[in-house]
């Protein structure tokens, strides 16, 4: 009976260091690998979102952590040899993503810019080209109004010189024709004395 009830009582009586409670009559160094452990993953997810925040813009990425892996293995690491390697890789990656960024956006703009000072030079000698066609439209249609200027000007001229021929002409023959009614003049008085002497010599003889 003795023997009976004294497996019975260990069996009802708790292992040493174990209890109800989580973590407490655990052992000391157990306790600590479990803390560490819990640590270092909180640490691993944390790394996990700031690498999916800043993903390298190179189209570069790196693989999900796998949490169930990380959980076996990171008891067998030591915490301060590990995270901080892993830490300085990470932003050694995202800076390097970063001078990548920027070296792409730099040679974005120098693209641009030499892109905008081509199609400057290009508009600057349209513009030079379209000013020398403009001052030469310009020089001819000045020559050809100075042209039919100068033709008008010897047209004019040349009907005026008619028109004083012509008047000429005219005041010649109106002299001429004077002349010729002075002439006749003395010799139409004869004429006409002649006759009034015939119509009187007439009368005479008819009496």
């Amino acid at each position: 009976m003795a023997r009976r009830r004294n497996k019975q009582n260990a069996a009802h009586t708790p292992p040493a260091g174990s209890s109800d409670d989580s973590g407490k009559g655990m052992r000391p160094d157990l306790a600590l690998m479990m803390e560490q452990q819990a640590v270092m993953v909180t640490r691993l997810e944390e790394l996990e979102r700031e690498r999916l925040e800043l993903l390298p813009p190179t189209g570069e990425t790196f693989g999900p952590i796998d949490t169930t892996r990380s959980r076996a293995i990171v008891p067998a690491l030591r915490a301060t040899a590990t995270f901080p390697v892993t830490v300085h890789a990470h932003d050694d990656r995202a800076s390097n993503g970063a001078q990548g960024q920027l070296q792409q956006a730099g040679h974005q703009l120098q693209s641009e810019a030499e892109l905008h000072r081509r199609q400057q030079d290009s508009l600057s000698a349209q513009a030079e080209v379209q000013h020398r066609e403009l001052a030469h439209f310009e020089a001819q249609l000045r020559q050809e109004r100075e042209e039919l200027a100068l033709q008008h000007a010897r047209q004019a001229q040349a009907v005026q010189k008619r028109e004083q021929s012509l008047y000429r002409a005219k005041q010649e023959v109106v002299n001429e024709q004077d002349l010729q009614r002075r002439q006749q003049a003395p010799f139409a008085k004869r004429v006409k004395a002649a006759n009034d002497a015939h119509r009187a010599w007439k009368s005479a003889l008819s009496e």
